[in-house]
């Protein structure tokens, strides 16, 4: 009779513990690494995976465009899973979760560019680092004192973060989700953008027929009065349009209505709410890339697929432009969704 109640009391007792193990072990992986770093003005960077983060940049050729300081960890970044670090001045510090590799290369100080700190064992062994001693200190500190950690309230969803903030002292934040198998990046974005566009408010707005002359390559569509704003943020787009439709964008149309350009095999089409089509007006045959894309009802949208990327592209600043021949995106959607919302996706080439 012992021996069976026995039996019976850890039938009772040992799924308990297992579920309290393994919510402990959920509670400890999924711990938001960003809010573990330390006090700072610099550039915040949280990644799920960040040896793929690097891996799919190296072989991409983006490495050029992260901040040269990142080359400092390069030899960490094999072990990298999840991580969060800081890139200041001069120094980059941060944490990670080694999560694959041979960390006895970390634990005996083989790796090097950075100063190590195993900071937690269990259950994924979670390092400390920085490119200089203090910087590590002040990670130690932060680690072992919430008081001395950032405040960071994310304001965007995605696995993947960078936050960074205006010479104004205004917050921007973009965070992403990848799909390796689909070749999908999908994007959203916290940031001032009534500084870029003028003063708008969130509305849904008419979503016109798309017309024009052969096939779709894309669109811009705007809020009214956002012509002159657009203008001046992109000022070579005034370029690609010619004069007589960069006059009429300029001019913008009152607030509520709607205009957009199309661009198709035989060039650019405007639409002005209340005008109709001022040139082309006839049906157009949408590519596959661009089906599936929301309508453009939003205050700010566009969409392009390739042919519609590489039209645009030359009108584009070199940076943007490098950065867009290295993706070679199939098909690219951007819409603005409140004064301080945006979100999008890129479709990758293979």
């Amino acid at each position: 009779m012992i021996k069976y109640s026995m039996r019976k009391s850890l039938w009772v007792v040992l799924p308990i513990v297992g579920l309290v193990i393994w919510w402990t072990f959920r509670s400890l992986v999924s711990v938001d690494l960003v809010k573990m770093l330390p006090k700072s003005r610099g550039v915040v960077v949280g990644l799920e995976d960040g040896w793929a983060v690097a891996d799919f940049m190296g072989s991409r050729g983006l490495m050029g465009f992260a901040p040269k300081d990142v080359w400092k960890m390069e030899e960490i970044f094999p072990y990298m899973g999840r991580c969060a670090f800081v890139v200041e001045e001069g120094d980059v510090l941060g944490v990670f979760m080694a999560s694959r590799g041979n960390t006895k290369a970390l634990r005996e100080g083989l790796v090097r560019g950075v100063k190590l700190e195993l900071l937690s064992k269990v259950p994924i062994p979670i390092w400390g680092f920085a490119t200089s001693q203090v910087g590590l200190e002040r990670v130690r500190s932060a680690y072992l004192d919430p008081g001395s950690r950032m405040v960071s309230a994310r304001k965007t969803k995605g696995p993947n973060v960078i936050i960074d903030k205006l010479p104004t002292g205004e917050r921007v934040e973009v965070s992403w989700s990848m799909d390796p198998d689909e070749g999908v990046v999908g994007f959203s974005v916290y940031a001032p953008f009534e500084r870029f566009l003028g003063d708008f408010k969130q509305r849904e707005l008419m979503a016109p027929e798309m017309l024009g002359k052969g096939s779709l390559h894309g669109f811009l569509a705007m809020e009214g009065p956002m012509g002159p704003a657009v203008l001046k943020a992109f000022p070579r787009l005034g370029e690609l349009l010619g004069g007589g439709m960069k006059a009429r964008l300029g001019q913008g149309l009152g607030e509520g209505k709607r205009v957009m350009v199309l661009l198709s095999d035989q060039g650019l089409d405007l639409f002005l709410e209340g005008e109709g089509y001022v040139t082309g007006g006839e049906s157009l045959a949408i590519p596959e890339e661009l089906k599936e894309l929301p309508l453009p009802r939003e205050v700010l949208s566009m969409a392009l697929d390739a042919k519609g990327v590489e039209e645009v592209a030359p009108y584009l600043g070199d940076r943007n432009r490098r950065l867009l021949e290295l993706l070679e995106p199939r098909a690219f959607f951007f819409r603005v969704l409140s004064p301080n919302r945006a979100e999008g996706r890129v479709l990758l080439g293979q």
